[in-house]
């Protein structure tokens, strides 16, 4: 038996899979709606979108926005078909990111008093 996610994952027919594993497979993903620089797409250049999302619009509402990537990330997660290590990817999804989202924000205001409330 194949495992679920194998490298033909979706590829269902024998001119799927060539397609893709001669062709697609090596080309990089691009969203032609985006307004990344053309030379920075053939850089390969990575972006964090939440530093670039304050770079370009002057401030975020980091927590709002975290919280619904989270949202959505934990729906994705729930739907996959996981067996090992659950509890483990459960506390780093649902507990872990906010323990480093509160972590970062209290070193990033110096003068405030750590209050385990906040």
């Amino acid at each position: 038996m194949t495992s679920f996610m194998n490298a033909d994952f979706l590829l269902k027919t024998e001119t799927a899979k060539k397609l893709y594993h001669e062709h697609a497979e090596k080309m990089p993903i691009i969203d032609y709606h985006c307004h990344i620089n053309p030379q920075e797409i053939y850089e390969d250049k990575r972006y964090n979108p939440i530093t670039e999302f304050e770079r370009v619009n002057g401030s975020f509402d980091g927590e709002q926005t975290l919280t619904m990537l989270i949202g959505d990330c934990a729906l994705a997660f729930e739907r996959l078909p996981l067996e090992q290590d659950l509890d483990l990817l459960r506390n780093i999804l649902y507990s872990g990111v906010w323990t480093k989202w509160i972590s970062a924000k209290q070193r990033n205001q110096p003068n405030r008093r750590n209050d385990p409330n906040d």
